[in-house]
């Protein structure tokens, strides 16, 4: 089964002619700091697009086959953001999949989940690897 090697969340991903990834703007935590008494609902989120994007080892057996990579984003309440799934065929060494997500979502102050993992033919094929990005509310001082 792949091996995940790289999980980042970023504020943009590019490749070059190799399929290379370059990660731009890499973040683990996320300051929301509202205009003066303006409360932040539960429910906000900031209408900046970011991406998820993990990179994969392959082993011998897993070449030339598909999988199906599976995203999670799940808010510090609890609630689940937005899910997605991005087929692949692992036909090199190592595979790297970006998810685009268009709002980051700043209404709940703790640790917004990513869980990423791989199925085959609707199977989890991998473990499920978490990465967190801590939103904290930030107070206006005088």
């Amino acid at each position: 089964m792949p091996k995940l090697a790289v999980l980042v969340a970023c504020n943009q991903v590019l490749f070059d002619d190799e399929v290379a990834p370059s990660f731009i703007g890499v973040f683990v935590a996320i300051d929301v700091l509202p205009p003066p008494d303006v409360e932040i609902l539960p429910n906000a989120q900031n209408p900046k697009q970011w991406f998820v994007c993990s990179m994969w080892l392959a082993e011998d057996k897993d070449m030339n086959q598909v999988f199906t990579q599976k995203v999670k984003v799940t808010m510090p309440n609890s609630i689940v953001f937005g899910e997605a799934a991005e087929q692949f065929k692992m036909d090199r060494r190592s595979h790297t999949v970006k998810v685009q997500i268009p709002f980051m979502p700043v209404g709940a102050q703790g640790n917004l989940a990513v869980d990423v993992w791989l199925e085959s033919e609707t199977r989890k094929v991998a473990d499920v690897h978490r990465y967190e990005i801590n939103i904290y509310h930030r107070k206006r001082t005088a």
